[in-house]
């Protein structure tokens, strides 16, 4: 049968297949999976997008991808965000040095999820060094967010006052 097409061949489920379902571990990581490729993507706002999906799952098997993405990346602000995360990967790794360097490159950092990370991280390890050292970071965090709540502290107040010496003024001229 010449100029005939190749006969198609369909394969079907064998009997008593079950279908596939995704648990919700392998959907974590097809998630994670799909915001690495998304960190280089042409749009800023899905880099940032992807930044944020990866905070939560920071380890050490992604620093050759993150490292690749830190040195592709030419908006500052999210260089600095792929800086952080890239630390906070190198946390989990094997490598004491590792540890030691990210400690050190977190320790500037004023974010609130930094010091739960560096809290978790203190709980669980065991080198007398980097458990100093995470101490150390993790006070050196904590000092810059006690400035930032009590510059909160001090604009509630101030807030409060005004509203308080407001009604006291409309008392003052309702009854005076």
């Amino acid at each position: 049968m010449a100029g005939s097409s190749p006969a198609q061949v369909v394969a079907g489920l064998p009997e008593g297949a079950e279908d596939v379902v995704n648990n919700n571990r392998m959907r974590r990581e097809l998630e994670g999976a799909r915001a690495a490729l998304s960190l280089f993507s042409s749009d800023r706002l899905s880099r940032a997008k992807a930044i944020q999906e990866l905070r939560e799952q920071a380890d050490s098997s992604r620093l050759p991808l993150l490292k690749k993405a830190w040195q592709a990346e030419v908006d500052p602000a999210l260089k600095l965000q792929l800086q952080a995360l890239m630390a906070a990967a190198q946390l989990s790794s094997d490598q004491r040095t590792d540890r030691l360097s990210a400690t050190s490159m977190l320790a500037a950092s004023a974010d609130p999820s930094v010091r739960s990370l560096l809290m978790e991280k203190l709980a669980v390890e065991a080198d007398v060094e980097v458990k100093s050292a995470l101490q150390q970071a993790l006070s050196a965090v904590q000092s810059r967010l006690a400035w930032g709540d009590r510059l909160g502290v001090l604009f509630s107040g101030i807030s409060l006052g005004s509203i308080l010496m407001l009604a006291a003024l409309g008392l003052a001229i309702t009854y005076g």
